[in-house]
């Protein structure tokens, strides 16, 4: 019942997908548009895209829109990546950069304001300068970074290859980000998560000796836990991590801290 009232003389979206409607009017004071919509997602979502904004753009005889592509760079580190597109951030306007850093990558944002067409024409020529910029990094647009557990697998399946994986600063979040993927089990034997230096010894076989001079957090580590976890999972291909969380110490050290090592049999 309280869902059938709604302002005089508003305008009625329909809800296709819930009970509740949409709606939208100038406000009495002001003058501005103001569109109300259910905060159910399924229902809010497709009521933007299929009903909103075509009106908005009707009614309003809206040209222009906000255009943006995202470039995921990895294998290279914020400053670095900021240093090289510096000019970008003083010289362009229209389309305009931003930039994120994730764990193990960042994003490059890059946003145009124009007609379709022209917007992107103006995205495509500031991504190949961006890209032009950045050639040594692994790059990527839209999720072709974030898919990089499916394509990992998929890979290796075509190989007939199997993954495993050996972990000790990540705990975990490698193997976390493989098995995320359906299919995944087609390729995957299995982690072992080694944080404690007894763990990479009795588990993972690393020598003490190459914990005691190369230290837990380095190649030789790395190395040595990824061989082991081969033998102990009988995999074909082994990615093993490490490195220091503790934000102390990294605090104190400048120097990198984190290794990641791959291994693949009979190498």
């Amino acid at each position: 019942m309280r869902q059938a009232y709604l302002p005089e003389g508003c305008v009625v979206f329909d809800n296709p997908h819930g009970t509740a409607p949409g709606f939208g009017g100038r406000c009495a004071t002001n003058g501005k548009f103001v569109a109300c919509m259910p905060g159910v997602p399924r229902e809010m979502k497709p009521m933007l895209a299929e009903k909103l904004i075509p009106w908005l753009v009707r009614r309003f005889d809206l040209r222009q829109a906000i255009y943006t592509r995202t470039l995921h760079v990895v294998g290279i580190g914020e400053s670095d990546l900021d240093r090289r597109v510096e000019d970008l951030f003083r010289t362009l306007e229209n389309p305009k950069i931003a930039m994120l850093a994730h764990g193990g990558r960042v994003d490059v944002k890059v946003m145009a304001k124009a007609d379709g067409s022209r917007a992107r024409g103006r995205l495509d020529r500031a991504g190949r300068r961006r890209v032009a910029q950045a050639h040594s990094a692994r790059r990527g647009t839209g999720t072709t970074i974030r898919r990089w557990p499916a394509r990992s697998w998929q890979a290796l399946a075509a190989r007939g290859l199997t993954l495993g994986t050996a972990e000790s600063c990540t705990g975990g979040a490698v193997a976390d980000e493989v098995v995320g993927v359906p299919g995944a089990s087609a390729v995957f034997r299995g982690a072992i998560v080694a944080y404690a230096n007894e763990v990479k010894t009795g588990l993972l076989d690393v020598p003490e000796r190459t914990l005691s001079t190369a230290g837990a957090v380095s190649e030789e580590t790395a190395v040595a836990m990824a061989r082991g976890a081969r033998t102990r999972l009988g995999a074909d291909v082994v990615l093993a991590t490490t490195g220091l969380r503790d934000p102390a110490v990294e605090r104190r050290r400048t120097r990198r801290i984190g290794v990641v090592r791959l291994s693949v049999r009979g190498r």
